[in-house]
């Protein structure tokens, strides 16, 4: 029998605000807090959440804050594009080996759904694939690095954090000019956690370093080259400079902007994958369905 309200739901949810709870765990926090002692995790719970006092109180969470629903994080966030045209991506969580199916993990409802996405154009389909690759190498592989180094996690944490901003904005932000700010971090704390997992001190990063992507770059490469440098290379070449890009329009397209910002999460991805985190993209590139990964840039 329901002895709670929305107004208790409401209090909860202020309460969760104030001590720090990720929206996406209130609804259940709110069914520990207001069914103990009596808690339990029954079978419904675990699959169609049919006539569960827990199910109960959590989708009328959902209903009272319904916003909750895109805060989940998932195993990992990122963005993937057709043309300009750019989705925001959550994976979830991966159990034992299973097979990995692109329109899948990229949120569509069937293959038919993503190809219309890709505007049946087989180039299209083929970049989302590997960009799936690049979602999927830098959240696995920074999860099995995560306890290896700590300076180095909490690079790869603030990077991460940044492609979030990314992924939450640029789906349907109108003027790009300041989503470059986070484009441009994700790469450069990526670079600097690789760096500081192979021992090169934080202060250092921050003296020596400073925002030089294109330095960070050239220090990596000396300590692991790997088969994305090339690409990398033409990345570098391209990045406006994080100062300009804070004080004024560096003049960018949408789509060029939304380019730079999958080559970012390409190059996030790369630091994990030369470490030997996860390579789903080496995975994809030796498919013989698949003729090499394609360049980074379209446009000029």
């Amino acid at each position: 029998m329901t002895d709670w309200t929305d107004e208790d739901l409401l209090k909860l949810d202020e309460r969760y605000a104030q001590e720090g709870v990720h929206p996406h765990q209130r609804p259940f926090r709110a069914a520990l807090d207001l069914l103990k002692p009596s808690f339990q995790i029954s079978p419904s719970f675990l699959g169609n959440f049919v006539k569960d006092d827990v199910a109960e109180i959590m989708n009328a969470y959902r209903r009272l804050i319904p916003e909750i629903e895109s805060n989940w994080p998932g195993f990992g966030i990122g963005i993937v594009a057709s043309i300009d045209r750019v989705r925001r991506v959550t994976l979830g969580v991966m159990f034992g080996e299973g097979m990995i199916t692109p329109w899948k993990e990229l949120g569509f409802a069937s293959p038919e759904e993503w190809i219309a996405w890709c505007r049946n154009d087989h180039e299209i389909a083929r970049r989302s694939e590997f960009t799936l690759a690049d979602i999927w190498d830098f959240a696995y592989g920074f999860d099995r690095l995560r306890h290896s180094n700590s300076d180095a996690e909490q690079l790869w944490k603030m990077a991460q954090s940044n492609l979030e901003d990314v992924a939450n904005a640029l789906p349907s932000i109108f003027s790009v000019d300041s989503i470059l700010q986070p484009i441009i971090l994700l790469v450069e704390l990526s670079l600097k956690a690789f760096l500081a997992f192979h021992g090169v001190p934080v202060a250092d990063l921050k003296k020596n370093y400073k925002h030089d992507i294109a330095k960070l770059f050239d220090k990596t490469k000396e300590i692991a080259s790997h088969r994305d440098d090339a690409l990398i290379d033409e990345f570098i070449r391209r990045m406006p400079s994080y100062v300009d890009s804070r004080y004024s329009s560096q003049s960018l397209t949408r789509l060029q902007v939304v380019e730079l910002a999958l080559a970012a999460q390409f190059v996030a991805a790369s630091t994990v994958r030369r470490i030997g985190g996860s390579d789903l993209a080496a995975e994809m590139e030796a498919d013989l369905h698949i003729s090499g990964r394609p360049p980074l840039f379209t446009t000029p």
